[in-house]
């Protein structure tokens, strides 16, 4: 009977760990490292975004960017950044296509006659976290269009994504934040050359 007790006091004991272990996480923060190592840009490349003009986000301001589930799939919570998807995105193609070679401007309107222009005109971020006993399991999908202009003409339109699903048993707070960051290194691996072989296209 005493080792009944002893056993199920354990049990309670760690269940009541876990629980601990399951408190909301901050909110996701990290800067985009390029990875992509694209050349062959030059002059300066206009980057068209609402994002532009924003003096950055503030220390309490937070943008929703996915949902937190139990194993049962009921939503439990929210997965929030410090970052919009937007900022996230307008980041990472400055850092990209800075190493390619280009001289980065930005704002929220391509000026007239412009000579090399890429405007984001669609994107989306969303991230899927689903919690069980022993695991979290995360997933994050990144989507964008970009319509690429020449001289004053839109010469191309086209889109990028990306679909990344990781799990962890240990370090679970950090997952969400890395599978965010292999979804736009996925679709910064596939943007950043084409971006550059079209505006430097003869």
């Amino acid at each position: 009977m005493i080792r009944k007790t002893a056993s199920l006091f354990a049990l309670a004991l760690s269940l009541a760990l876990l629980a601990g272990c399951a408190t909301t996480p901050g909110p996701l923060s990290f800067v985009y490292a390029p990875s992509v190592e694209a050349r062959g840009g030059s002059g300066e490349l206009f980057l068209k975004s609402a994002r532009c003009d924003a003096s950055g986000s503030g220390s309490d301001i937070r943008f929703v960017i996915g949902k937190r589930k139990n194993a049962e799939g009921e939503v439990t919570g929210e997965i929030v950044s410090r970052l919009s998807a937007e900022d996230m995105v307008l980041d990472a193609l400055k850092r990209e296509l800075t190493v390619a070679g280009y001289k980065i401007a930005c704002g929220p309107a391509l000026p007239p006659g412009i000579a090399k222009g890429v405007d984001l005109a669609e994107i989306r971020v969303e991230l899927e976290e689903v919690a069980g006993v022993s695991k979290i399991e995360v997933t994050g999908k990144v989507q964008i269009a970009l319509e690429i202009w020449k001289a004053g003409n839109k010469v191309r339109r086209i889109g990028y994504q990306s679909k990344i699903t990781d799990f962890a048993v240990l370090e679970r707070s950090h997952l969400p934040r890395m599978v965010i960051e292999q979804g736009l290194h996925e679709v910064m691996r596939q943007a950043t050359p084409e971006i550059v072989a079209v505006l430097e296209a003869k």
